[in-house]
């Protein structure tokens, strides 16, 4: 996959992009806002500008609704997701998923007994389709 199809984002960006994967419609820059002064303090021309960053990424698409636009994800969350575990993977593990993974383990990320035998589940998928 190339860069442009798995951009970087910052965190103002992921934290719009979530606010726009858990909206059941398209929303406002008032819309999104709003939503993010409940959590820090922004100018709301910093959520247009960070918008049009990810209009200009591809990561959000707009509609024109009225004088303003209305903003919604590209992609799911997942998808976004894998990009970005892409991008890790190149960047920074020179392509070795394994060492990647390790890695991730190694953080200190706890988990529970059932997320171990998802994890072990979906190694043993990879394993057949070999």
């Amino acid at each position: 996959m190339s860069k442009e199809t798995n951009p970087t984002f910052g965190d103002l960006e992921l934290e719009i992009l979530s606010l726009l994967w858990e909206a059941d419609t398209p929303l406002l820059v008032a819309d999104v806002h709003s939503r993010l002064q409940s959590k820090r303090e922004l100018a709301y021309t910093t959520v247009l500008t960070v918008l049009g960053n990810l209009f200009k990424k591809k990561a959000v698409d707009r509609a024109r609704q009225g004088k303003a636009h209305v903003y919604w994800a590209v992609h799911k969350r997942e998808q976004a997701a894998a990009g970005m575990f892409s991008n890790l993977l190149n960047r920074i593990y020179n392509n070795n998923p394994a060492e990647m993974l390790a890695g991730f383990l190694k953080t200190g990320t706890h988990l529970t007994a059932a997320q171990i035998a998802d994890l072990k589940d979906e190694l043993e998928k990879l394993e057949e389709e070999l």
